[in-house]
Parts: C-alpha cells; sequence; structure tokens
C-alpha cells in the first residue's frame, strides 16, 4: 500500500515527522528533509490528512483501518 511505503520512508527522516507532527516550524530541516516537505505538499490531501494523522496519534490511526 502507497501509505504504508510513505510512512516506511518518512520514519526515517525524523525533522520531517517532526514537521507533520507540528513539533517543529520546519527551520531545522536540511535541503533533503525541504525536499521530500515539498513532495508531500503535492499528494492528495486524504494522503496527507491520514500521514498528519499517524504522526499525530500512530495507535489510532492504526486501528482505524
Amino acid at each position: 500500500m502507497l501509505i504504508e511505503e510513505i510512512i516506511k520512508s518518512l520514519n526515517k527522516e525524523a525533522n520531517v515527522v517532526n514537521v507533520i507532527k507540528g513539533e517543529s516550524d520546519g527551520s531545522d530541516v536540511t535541503g533533503k528533509e525541504q525536499h521530500i516537505l515539498q513532495q508531500i505538499n503535492k499528494v492528495d490531501d486524504r494522503v496527507l490528512r491520514t500521514l498528519i494523522d499517524f504522526y499525530s496519534a500512530p495507535l489510532t490511526a492504526i486501528e482505524k483501518r
């Protein structure tokens, strides 16, 4: 599933996850991480909402499946 692959990849990028979770304003991201965030911004709103939900409450997001 696409979402699972995205989550696996994002889990390797702690600063990106912190931005998604709202714990960072993104001022501390590297060029690579900024590129990742720009690509995430291009995904479907449902996918983005799923990522935000997952990183805000991982157990709740998994239980909703």
